[in-house]
């Protein structure tokens, strides 16, 4: 099953295949930096490193001096771009299983499964993930999201 896994990922964000808007992820961190403070919170940004100039990633966590301070993320911004014969659609497919509350006006598709956000812009999926008891309200993680992907840059 991993194995599976992996190859569908290999396929759908391999390096080779053009097509799609975007070639490269924006950088996650300082995409998140730029509309951060709609979270209402003044998280710390914390890169998450790849090795892939398709994916990016960014966690927020609570300042160690804050009273809901818990030794975790609290939220991960994540951005992948895919390519192949129809980049578009593998963006599509990577959002397959969240499609839950669809979100109109946000993106070419977006769906809010719980507190998530996932939206596709072309061939990049961009992914908030909220974690349990989230200091940012439902409200302002779609106004962040919202922001976010108003940002990308015209690759």
């Amino acid at each position: 099953m991993l194995a599976a896994g992996a190859v569908t990922a290999w396929l759908l964000l391999r390096p080779d295949a053009g097509g799609g808007r975007f070639r490269t992820a924006p950088p996650a961190c300082e995409s998140v930096e730029a509309v951060e403070e709609l979270l209402g919170v003044d998280y710390v940004l914390k890169p998450k490193q790849s090795r892939s100039p398709l994916a990016s990633g960014c966690d927020l966590w609570l300042r160690p001096d804050d009273t809901g301070y818990v030794d975790a993320a609290q939220m991960s911004v994540a951005f992948l771009v895919t390519t192949g014969d129809d980049p578009a659609a593998a963006a599509s497919a990577l959002m397959a299983d969240d499609r839950e509350e669809p979100i109109a006006g946000l993106g070419d598709e977006a769906y809010s499964p719980g507190d998530n956000v996932y939206v596709r812009v072309d061939n990049l999926v961009v992914g908030v993930l909220v974690y349990p008891l989230p200091p940012s309200t439902t409200e302002q993680v779609r106004a962040f999201t919202a922001a976010l992907v108003g940002r990308l840059p015209a690759h």
